[in-house]
């Protein structure tokens, strides 16, 4: 007989996301089943698992769940990352794909990267007690500019800040359990009026935004377009040459808009277009499925002592195997596979290449003790490392005359 997975447990919805947080340690099974507000979620603990699901089967499990607040409301379901697989997804991922999604076109972007890490190691030297600010201004600055040409300020740039409200937005509305109409879609169809819906008029500040995000820096690429000045970025190489139907332009903006991805713990969530049966296990149509990738990547099955800090653990030595790539479930899976890992592996690679190459970074000391960062996390959805101090120096004199010279 066909059963659903393992640990079925049909909660009300807060039991279900702390059910859903706990699985995080993989209760000990490779697929998990909860029930949240009667919507099932299936959690995939095991790569393996994974990859037989949402890549082999993957036309089985490529749409993605509904959410009133982010998808309808707030606009968020023009963004790649949430839209539903359909023609439109597809045209999205091929432009990003044929533009930036492989290591051959990369190359044209490559002197670009290497004077924007450059900029980043001189901002670096100047500030060593902030790398939080010249990291995060790095990452939107390339994206920035691969993407629309645009070359940003070194500080108070409008375009950065254009990025950045959108972001936070949607760490904010994508949060299980923020917005009770998740939970009751039809309170969608409440008034931003009446009394109660403020979540209305705050999923309309959200719209503007998100649009705000797309239509500005596309119309200031067209325009440089126009005028003759634009860089090759990913907007002007999809339209040099054609003249794009309003559908064809407005998938090409959004598809440039969703280049401004995120980092989730457990991956953005799939869904199961079909009832389906998989190695015995029921998966109800419609259900949400998740994978784990937070356990995957520190299951100590796969990883020797998978929270300590040991990156020799992928060099094969004598005696002992290297042990598995991260990139094998880091990105996603299937067909939702992140289409910019590509770009994401060589500007981290660039970067932190660079940066070893001419600063020593080690952990700060305090009345004559070592400080070891807690290796805490914060937020929700989008995780990122709670604020530490650390040294940054140069590596020897000749390390600061190529920082100056670079």
């Amino acid at each position: 007989m066909d059963t659903l997975p393992s640990l079925v447990y049909p909660l009300a919805l807060a039991g279900g996301l702390i059910l859903l947080r706990r699985t995080q340690g993989g209760l000990g099974s490779e697929i998990v089943y909860v029930e949240s507000a009667g919507q099932p979620i299936v959690i995939v603990n095991d790569v393996t698992l994974a990859n037989e699901m949402l890549d082999k089967r993957g036309s089985l499990y490529s749409d993605r769940p509904s959410s009133p607040m982010a998808t309808e409301l707030a606009g968020f379901g023009d963004t790649l990352v949430l839209r539903p697989c359909d023609r439109e997804c597809t045209q999205m991922r091929k432009h990003i794909h044929k533009t930036i999604g492989t290591r051959n076109e990369l190359e044209k972007y490559a002197q670009l990267f290497e004077a924007h890490v450059r900029n980043f190691i001189k901002t670096l030297s100047r500030r060593p007690e902030d790398p939080d600010a010249a990291i995060r201004h790095l990452i939107v600055a390339v994206i920035i500019l691969i993407t629309y040409g645009y070359e940003v300020l070194e500080s108070g740039d409008p375009f950065i800040r254009l990025v950045d409200i959108p972001m936070r937005n949607f760490s904010e509305i994508v949060r299980p359990g923020a917005f009770l109409v998740d939970a009751i879609p039809i309170l969608k169809y409440i008034p931003a009026w009446f009394p109660g819906a403020g979540f209305k008029r705050y999923a309309a500040k959200m719209y503007e935004d998100n649009v705000n995000m797309a239509e500005v820096p596309f119309k200031w690429t067209k325009n440089a377009m126009s005028a003759g000045s634009a860089l090759p970025s990913f907007v002007s190489l999809n339209m040099e040459g054609k003249t794009l139907s309003y559908e064809e332009e407005h998938v090409l903006k959004w598809a440039a808009s969703s280049l401004f991805a995120v980092v989730t713990p457990i991956g953005a969530p799939h869904k199961a277009s079909v009832d389906d049966v998989h190695r015995g296990y029921h998966i109800p149509k419609d259900s949400i499925v998740v994978a784990n990738i937070w356990h995957m990547l520190r299951d100590p099955s796969v990883y020797s002592n998978p929270e300590q800090f040991s990156p020799e653990r992928f060099l094969e030595t004598d005696g002992r195997s290297a042990e598995q790539d991260p990139k094998v479930c880091a990105f996603g899976f299937g067909r939702r596979i992140c289409p910019g890992r590509q770009f994401a592996d060589t500007v981290l690679w660039l970067t932190i290449a660079t940066t070893l190459s001419v600063f020593r970074v080690s952990k700060v000391m305090k009345d004559g003790v070592e400080v070891t960062p807690s290796a805490q996390f914060m937020g929700n959805v989008i995780r990122r490392p709670v604020d530490f101090e650390c040294d940054i120096r140069p590596r020897s004199a000749r390390a600061e005359e190529l920082i100056l010279q670079s």
